[in-house]
């Protein structure tokens, strides 16, 4: 089943928007994050074209596997509460490392406190969390 990634921008403000069904009107999680760190780190999954479809035009990413888009919302997640942009290579390189599990974990976390609150700060005791069990605070 495709999942869908919406990059847009309300106010000059870089927004990326997750839905678990493509065409959805409505996301499952909605973060303030600069578009080019995400397309960074999804570039390699871009280049093979069975897995992952950047259409420009629509400024949407179709993925194809359930473990990258919840990586992406990971991703996603800890690049928003970063105010420093010097490791955010590791941070890619420890998520590409993570197990299948704890990706699932994480990402389903952070999509349960979404929905429930509809707001990006209810999820920064995840990321909190994620940051120290992983050494990155």
């Amino acid at each position: 089943m495709p999942y869908e990634i919406r990059l847009r921008k309300t106010k000059s403000i870089p927004r990326i928007e997750f839905y678990s069904i493509v065409g959805s009107k409505t996301p499952d999680l909605v973060l303030n994050v600069d578009h080019e760190q995400l397309l960074d780190f999804l570039k390699p999954y871009l280049l093979s074209d069975n897995v992952a479809r950047y259409d420009r035009r629509r400024k949407s990413i179709i993925i194809e596997d359930r473990s990258l888009f919840e990586k992406t919302i990971i991703l996603a997640s800890l690049l928003m509460s970063c105010r420093r942009r010097k490791n955010d290579r590791f941070i890619m390189e420890l998520i590409e490392s993570l197990g299948g599990y704890d990706i699932h974990f994480w990402a389903s976390n952070i999509m349960e406190l979404y929905s429930k609150t509809r707001n990006s700060r209810s999820i920064q005791r995840v990321i909190r969390a994620f940051k120290i069990l992983y050494q990155l605070a």
